[in-house]
């Protein structure tokens, strides 16, 4: 068994392996309590680890450079660990963009074997006039009513039922959890200021005018945090210009996240200054460019165990 990963199919109970880090301290992995929120794909290794310098150099030992050239590693950090804004800021920098590839990749493939299924289940009632079980239960996911004319509901649920661009959702997670080092994130692995009114699915907003009822949403992990923050734009009626203008960029195969950014200005009260700033991190860290970027297995460079 190789000495930094423990893999899934290991049979021993829930425990720490420590193991020297490459660069400083000791990083702490530990398997994760199956979830359904977070198994999305086969092959996605969880992990944690207990240092900023720790979780850098773990990157590092799997071949994983940024930017990253056809593929990044399949592993899934399952929470941020302290210290990240002591890092200085290249290496926050690449750290952070590193660790939420893979779960930005993740759960768009997760919506995109959706949206297939949709389109196959939608042919099938075009045959039949009747709307089956599995496609009632995926519209009811995406807010649409199966009562509606079928043209119209087909039109809406093809719009919500779509990927976010990775560059997106990377930009959206940095500004929102300032690179991983918010104590919402730390506290409440939540990356995009998520709120929600429900006192048993989050902890208070710090600063709010309703600190009773006013909270930031608290997830198990953070692929939980990146599935919501797309359902969000997904359904959302504040997302409506979103989704139109993803539908007409579709046809290209490639979304245009610096144009889509345009369209998000109601996420933030900062209005338009908000939209300078995503469309700024997109740019200026190359992330438009990510789109290509594939998953491949998660193996270390001296790993000698058997892949995921």
């Amino acid at each position: 068994m190789n000495p930094f990963i423990l893999q899934r199919s290991d049979l021993i109970p829930l425990v720490s392996l420590v193991a020297p880090a490459l660069l400083a301290g000791w990083v702490t992995w530990t398997m994760q309590c199956e979830q359904a929120t977070t198994r999305l794909q086969p092959g996605l290794v969880p992990f944690e680890v207990g240092t900023a310098q720790g979780l850098s150099a773990v990157l590092d030992g799997y071949t994983y450079s940024w930017p990253p050239q056809k593929s990044a590693p399949a592993l899934e950090l399952v929470h941020f660990p302290p210290g990240m804004a002591s890092l200085q800021p290249n290496i926050k920098t690449k750290t952070f963009l590193r660790a939420l590839l893979p779960l930005a990749i993740t759960i768009n493939n997760h919506v995109l074997q959706e949206r297939k299924e949709i389109l196959g289940l939608l042919d099938e009632t075009r045959h039949t006039g009747h709307w089956p079980a599995r496609l009632r239960l995926l519209a009811a996911r995406y807010e649409v009513g199966a009562d509606a004319p079928l043209k119209e509901a087909t039109k809406l649920l093809m719009r919500r039922c779509n990927a976010v661009p990775v560059s997106l959702i990377l930009a959206q997670a940095a500004k929102e959890s300032g690179w991983g080092s918010s104590q919402f994130t730390l506290k409440a692995n939540n990356l995009f200021g998520m709120h929600t009114w429900n006192p048993e699915t989050g902890i208070p907003a710090s600063g709010s005018s309703t600190p009773q009822t006013d909270r930031v949403r608290a997830y198990p992990d953070l692929l939980a945090s990146v599935r919501d923050y797309v359902h969000n734009l997904n359904v959302g009626h504040a997302y409506v210009e979103f989704r139109e203008l993803r539908a007409n960029q579709q046809s290209d195969g490639h979304f245009d996240s610096v144009s889509l950014a345009r369209t998000l200005g109601s996420y933030s009260q900062l209005g338009e200054t908000y939209i300078h700033q995503l469309q700024q991190l997109i740019v200026g860290n190359g992330l438009q460019h990510l789109h290509t970027v594939r998953l491949r297995p998660a193996i270390p460079q001296s790993g000698s165990g058997p892949a995921p």
